[in-house]
């Protein structure tokens, strides 16, 4: 595991007969659970017995499944279970939440488009992408603007924030379809 995320060279090594052998996947929920292993509960039947952790030791804050001496993303292998094919790139979780492995919940993405449904930062001080306040210099503008810009492009100036919100949402979404992100 490097940086908190695992190797995705390892991806080969786990074929998806193995994969379905030892877990089940269900689609509703984004859980995994342990095939053949259940533990006798309550009346002597087998209780499905869930896979996979939350890494709180790093910065991953994603679910990690152990199979086979290898660490897997649990959203990569719910993909691959699920297709049968690994992802091209990376798989964007539509929610923004890393943790809600749920089928209708992952697409797959390109590594700019997965940035694009992201949160503005958390020291944003107007609470929003892509918006910088310009305060007014002397001698050349009269007014406080509001600049906008969408993936680095400028999109224009616009005398109130409401009206840079509008501008900056309309772009956006033109610029990054179904990824695009209200805030």
């Amino acid at each position: 595991m490097r940086n908190g995320h695992p190797n995705r060279n390892m991806e080969t090594a786990l074929s998806h007969e193995r994969l379905r052998e030892l877990l089940d996947y269900d689609p509703e929920t984004g859980e995994f659970f342990w095939t053949g292993n259940g533990r006798k509960g309550k009346g002597g039947r087998r209780r499905r017995v869930r896979a996979g952790c939350y890494n709180r030791t790093t910065r991953c804050p994603y679910v990690l499944l152990g199979i086979d001496g290898n660490v897997y993303l649990a959203h990569r292998v719910a993909w691959f279970y699920m297709t049968g094919v690994w992802p091209k790139d990376q798989i964007d979780h539509k929610d923004n939440n890393g943790l809600n492995n749920r089928w209708d919940n992952l697409h797959e993405a390109t590594a700019s488009q997965n940035r694009y449904n992201t949160k503005p930062y958390a020291k944003s001080k107007l609470g929003t992408k892509g918006i910088y306040f310009r305060p007014p210099r002397p001698k050349q503008q009269r007014l406080p603007l509001y600049e906008v810009r969408v993936n680095g492009d400028f999109i224009g100036h616009f005398a109130t924030l409401a009206e840079a919100k509008a501008a900056r949402e309309l772009a956006a979404r033109k610029a990054h379809g179904e990824f695009y992100r209200d805030q």
